[in-house]
């Protein structure tokens, strides 16, 4: 995400804009977050750099209300995606790479912009289209807010589950699906 920050800001020119970071990071990790901070401050953008740490609920609703787009350039294939629907759920469009639990999750809400995963050039681009583009951001945005109570809520949770019993219990039965 750092190299894809100063690939943006590059493009961008002197506008100004912010990296905020937060969750939980594990003291061995501490070293990873200095090393980001690090590529930030050698192309002269590292008093744009903020890690905000571990959130209470609140605090996670704040920053999350508070960001213009989401993107966590995941280099695994995230099984879940739970903070792009924290995000989205926020109003928030998301630039995420086309792997695992993010096409699902982008593709079925509109929420936000797949990009090529592994590619820090594709993922600068797509922040950059959502920064340079006020109403494409704006629609992904909307999007993003209604795709996410349209198709992951609790109550259709819920139902899935029921169905998933459901067939479970017939094939244990031996009756059709």
């Amino acid at each position: 995400m750092a190299d894809a920050y100063v690939r943006l800001r590059q493009r961008a020119g002197k506008a100004k804009m912010t990296l905020r970071v937060a969750g939980y990071m594990a003291p061995n990790y501490g070293n990873y977050l200095e090393k980001a901070h690090d590529v930030l401050k050698q192309a002269g953008f590292g008093d744009e750099f903020t890690y905000h740490g571990s959130l209470d609920r609140q605090g996670k609703l704040d920053f999350l209300r508070g960001l213009d787009v989401l993107s966590v350039p995941a280099t695994y294939d995230e099984p879940k995606g739970m903070f792009l629907l924290e995000s989205m759920a926020a109003g928030v469009p998301v630039v995420q790479p086309r792997r695992g639990a993010f096409i699902e999750v982008v593709e079925k809400t509109g929420g936000g912009l797949l990009v090529a995963p592994g590619d820090v050039d594709a993922v600068a681009a797509g922040l950059h289209q959502l920064w340079s583009d006020r109403a494409l951001s704006a629609m992904l945005a909307e999007r993003a807010f209604d795709g996410v109570r349209a198709h992951y809520t609790i109550a259709q949770s819920a139902v899935r589950q029921i169905e998933v019993y459901e067939s479970v219990v017939r094939r244990a039965r031996g009756l059709p699906c």
